[in-house]
């Protein structure tokens, strides 16, 4: 899964690694959940780096945060697991519970 540290991926990495563990049949069902958890947060790490420090994310353009999602929404266009992705990246402003993993 996701190995813990500050270990830098880049987006499409992290999108993949999304995929790989939504598709896991193996992984207990909490374990993913955390994995994903993780993956999550560095996802919003590499979009929004800004979200570390509160005085900048104040001045950021939301245009910018909003053409920096639009990037990543076409990143993950092409995936089966689209629709649990972008739950999964919704989940550190949502704070969904992941009933739909198994």
């Amino acid at each position: 899964m996701l190995t813990k540290g500050k270990t830098k991926m880049s987006i499409e990495h992290i999108i993949h690694q999304i995929d790989k563990v939504i598709r896991d049949t193996n992984t207990p069902r909490q374990e993913k959940i955390e994995s994903l958890k993780q993956l999550a947060i560095a996802c919003w790490r590499e979009v929004a780096p800004e979200l570390e420090n509160a005085e900048i994310l104040r001045n950021i353009d939301a245009d910018k945060l909003t053409a920096r999602w639009a990037k990543i929404n076409d990143k993950i266009s092409n995936y089966e697991t689209k629709g649990q992705i972008l739950y999964v990246l919704e989940w550190p402003a949502s704070g969904g519970n992941f009933y739909w993993i198994k």
